[in-house]
């Protein structure tokens, strides 16, 4: 006979209540089962968006249908102009804000693949290293990290947050993560 799930874990309060807001590592994309001792498991997924300071109240409004695990990418509107691949809408034509991280689905049975954004790598000085994304001009430190699953599929995409901070000051944008 298997072991009773405690009350706890079906209420989630160490999920709910988790702030990244002062958390070393500040998730961009993430799609991530998570095996609990004891039994069972959890889904944590998560999804966001940098919006400039005139989209501000409109972003505070969105949740997680809106930004969680979505696909972007760019996309050519007959009765509108051309959505790059970094550009978030909310609604055809209304740019809203800019991915962080793009979510590439290729078909033909092949695994989708996760970028990082170009202009956040060039921005920061970012040096891939395997699953890091490093800064060689401040030794080597991890800037941002991808963690893969059991079966070695990317499931996290995170970036140390001082280094999120900078960027989106120097945009002049705040993040919207859900």
């Amino acid at each position: 006979m298997s072991e009773e799930i405690p009350q706890e874990w079906f209420e989630m309060t160490d999920l709910r209540r988790r702030r990244f807001g002062t958390s070393v590592w500040i998730p961009l994309l993430a799609s991530e089962t998570i095996e609990r001792a004891g039994g069972g498991e959890e889904f944590f997924g998560a999804g966001c968006v940098a919006f400039p300071p005139d989209k501000r109240g409109d972003a505070e409004r969105l949740g997680w249908s809106d930004i969680g695990l979505r696909s972007g990418g760019p996309y050519a509107f007959r009765d509108h102009p051309y959505k790059p691949a970094e550009v978030y809408q909310r609604k055809d034509g209304e740019d809203m804000g800019v991915d962080l991280v793009f979510d590439q689905h290729l078909g033909n049975g092949l695994e989708r693949i996760w970028h990082l954004n170009q202009d956040l790598i060039l921005a920061l000085g970012l040096l891939q290293e395997g699953d890091n994304w490093v800064r060689p001009s401040e030794g080597f430190v991890d800037v941002v990290r991808q963690r893969r699953d059991k079966d070695g599929k990317i499931c996290v995409i995170e970036i140390r947050s001082e280094f999120l901070r900078d960027y989106l000051a120097a945009r002049g944008m705040a993040l919207r993560l859900s």
